[in-house]
């Protein structure tokens, strides 16, 4: 996986529309343990991950073709 270095850090607000994040290459080759395990996954997942003098930045971005199904508190 490659992790990419920053130089301004991304703000930590749950989303990953810094420009910082668009600069950090994803990784989306991903399978699934469930229901079989090494299987293609059902939805796609892109983690991308950064760095800099003092931290470590991962985001991951999960997909959903029915979001009308996510119930958030």
């Amino acid at each position: 996986m490659a992790v990419a270095r920053t130089e301004t850090p991304p703000v930590i607000d749950g989303r990953l529309d810094d420009a910082c994040w668009t600069g950090a290459p994803a990784v989306a080759e991903f399978t699934q343990v469930l229901p079989v395990e090494g299987g293609a996954p059902t939805e796609r997942t892109e983690v991308r991950v950064l760095f800099d003098a003092d931290n470590l930045y991962i985001g991951v971005r999960c997909f959903d073709s029915d979001s009308a199904g996510i119930i958030a508190r």
